[in-house]
């Protein structure tokens, strides 16, 4: 819910409440009387607005308090009085529901219900489709204004403009310019309705009560609002807290610090313990052995001849026995 000055704003979808977002920027909007938030919009979800004038509310010298409800920057499409002797007799305030809006068809020619819902906006690199930079600065935002009026009953009633208003579904990119918007308002003929007609004529309360008070609604998708901080985004699983292992009855409790192992460092750990337990139960000592168990040991050793390229030749040892020479010549 949004409240401001005794006026409550509530945006319904599915039978729930949507949440309202504060503006992250905090831009203070008392001295021109707006109350700005964010909602978050789901692409085809319908909607309804429900608007209180609680007991807190300031009527002034007014007969009633005039509602103006526009979608993306055009035109007023519903406007309604809530009168203020009605107020006065209601003990919790007045409520009133806007559900749909009345819409003329160019091509039936007929008046009719329309309901509203979040539709989607097309960003297109290039579009052939006229839109100003004006409208596309209003895209994306709800408007409720309300001013207090004094009423006058007209003599005949007046029929209301036969002007049936573009919706924007298709935006160059360029216009855009970053701008995270990715749907617009989009309306559903429900049922026929009579033509509506003008009964009153309204005319502001001059002096302090004469400025109206202002809703900005502005919708995004919920990616949007995350990147925009109205909500927080999802944690990654870097920062998610993890669950020590309960520690083993038959194991010293472990200290933890803001450092502390993971499972699996917890788990080496605790193997290389084990392991270096069981060494030390079962190593034996290497006794010496004597000289005489060197006794039976052969002093020579059979070689293998080694066929492998750059091994070294033995070297050769001179006997100490003498060489007798043979003479093989026939003299």
């Amino acid at each position: 819910m949004a409240l401001y000055q005794g006026i409550e704003v509530d945006l319904y979808s599915s039978g729930s409440a949507l949440p309202f977002y504060e503006d992250p920027d905090g831009v203070d909007t008392r001295e021109l009387q707006t109350r700005r938030v964010y909602v978050e919009s789901i692409t085809n979800a319908t909607f309804v607005i429900k608007i209180r004038i609680n007991k807190a509310f300031d009527m002034g010298p007014c007969d009633a308090l005039l509602a103006s409800l526009s979608f993306d920057g055009r035109d007023p499409c519903c406007e309604f009085p809530m009168m203020k002797q009605t107020w006065q007799n209601q003990r919790r305030g007045l409520t009133n529901w806007i559900s749909h809006i009345a819409e003329f068809d160019e091509v039936s020619g007929k008046w009719g219900a329309s309901a509203l819902s979040f539709g989607s906006l097309d960003i297109q690199e290039s579009s052939d489709a006229r839109v100003t930079l004006a409208q596309v600065q209003e895209l994306g935002m709800i408007k409720l204004s309300f001013d207090r009026v004094t009423l006058r009953q007209r003599p005949n009633s007046m029929p209301t403009t036969k002007v049936s208003q573009r919706r924007i579904t298709e935006v160059s990119e360029k216009l855009m310019k970053g701008k995270a918007i990715s749907n617009t308002i989009s309306t559903t003929r429900s049922y026929g309705i009579d033509e509506p007609k003008i009964e009153h004529s309204y005319f502001p309360v001059p002096g302090r009560y004469g400025k109206d008070i202002i809703f900005k609604i502005f919708y995004r998708s919920r990616h949007a609002l995350q990147t925009i901080g109205c909500i927080p985004r999802t944690p990654s699983p870097e920062a998610a807290e993890v669950i020590e292992p309960t520690p083993d009855v038959t194991e010293s409790p472990a200290i933890k610090t803001e450092g502390s192992l993971s499972n699996t460092e917890q788990e080496i750990k605790s193997l290389r313990a084990r392991l270096a337990l069981l060494q030390r139960n079962t190593k034996t000592k290497l006794e010496p052995r004597s000289a005489t168990a060197f006794a039976n040991i052969p002093s020579r050793v059979k070689r293998e001849h080694d066929d492998s390229e750059g091994t070294a030749l033995p070297k050769r040892q001179r006997t100490s026995h003498r060489i007798e020479v043979v003479d093989l010549t026939d003299d």
